[in-house]
């Protein structure tokens, strides 16, 4: 999943996100999902047969059984377990203010958001092409509804402090996907740059954290982890911009098992995009890079 990239754009209608807001500390995508307004305008005047009821029997049920999951969770993580604590870290950092929505709206949802100007995310220093945005904000979607369904409204800003340090705590503990979690959500219980230049020694400890991680999960042969560090070192946080790392990173994501179930147009076009600031000669290196990283790193199929 192209995370970074696609929660960009599904986060387009917030007020200046934590992430943006102190010269990118990582890159501004690490929100979870949030219609922009144009497209929630759009929809509201909808015929009745394209909107959705509010269901409000239904949406307390879930509420009370995601309560009731949490206090599970949170009990298992006090006590040490791993799992548990990864568990809860990721669905509060992914999940916060998140909308329900379907892939078929997407493509309505980019129409609309591009028509109505909101801002395109940028991918090897320019602007990435609708026809990709669609397809990653599917893969996206896909992965959000997986993690998050049923949870519209249940988890909010306040929740983000505890996510980061149930993250942390199952990052120390080995678990890879905590790990991942931890790096896309870095900054996100910070409420603005102003906050993160008041707890400066704290920001710059969960960067240090950060790049471990991710060096980690790289070493344990995760792909994902690829995928993720291609998208930080092409516009720059954690790690400063690369644009010959971040190809290779993303070649190398190519050849792997996970990077293979993207759709062939979808990877083509997200390598082209990565591309952009490469010569012929940059790219040809890169790729020979990238296989090279492959068979060291995720050739087997390692770290899932």
């Amino acid at each position: 999943m192209a995370a970074l990239l696609a929660l960009a754009w599904f986060a387009a209608d917030r007020p200046a996100p934590p992430a943006q807001a102190l010269a990118k500390p990582v890159p501004a995508f690490t929100l979870p999902a949030v219609r922009p307004p144009a497209v929630a305008a759009t929809e509201a005047k909808a015929p009745a047969s394209r909107t959705r009821a509010a269901v409000p029997a239904e949406a307390t049920a879930t509420a009370v059984a995601f309560a009731q999951r949490r206090s599970e969770l949170e009990r298992s993580a006090r006590a040490g377990d791993a799992i548990a604590a990864a568990e809860l870290g990721g669905v509060l950092a992914t999940c916060v203010n998140y909308h329900g929505g379907t892939v078929e709206e997407i493509e309505d949802l980019v129409v609309n958001g591009l028509a109505t100007g909101v801002e395109v995310p940028v991918l090897g220093g320019r602007p990435i092409s609708p026809e990709l945005l669609v397809l990653v904000l599917q893969d996206t979607q896909r992965e959000l509804e997986s993690r998050c369904h049923g949870l519209a409204g249940a988890v909010t800003f306040d929740d983000q402090p505890a996510a980061i340090a149930w993250l942390q705590q199952a990052a120390d503990a080995g678990r890879i996907e905590a790990m991942l979690d931890y790096v896309r959500f870095t900054y996100q219980d910070f409420d603005d740059g102003k906050a993160m230049l008041v707890h400066a020694d704290e920001v710059l400890q969960r960067k240090r954290r950060a790049v471990t991680y991710l060096a980690q999960a790289i070493a344990a042969g995760n792909a994902d982890a690829l995928q993720l560090r291609a998208e930080i070192q092409s516009e720059g946080g954690v790690l400063p911009r690369n644009s010959p790392a971040a190809y290779t990173d993303a070649y190398a994501y190519s050849l792997t098992a996970q990077g293979r179930q993207w759709p062939a147009r979808q990877r083509e076009l997200y390598l082209d995009a990565l591309a952009q600031p490469l010569d012929a000669a940059q790219r040809e290196q890169a790729r020979q890079q990238g296989l090279a990283l492959w068979q060291r790193c995720c050739s087997q199929g390692a770290g899932r």
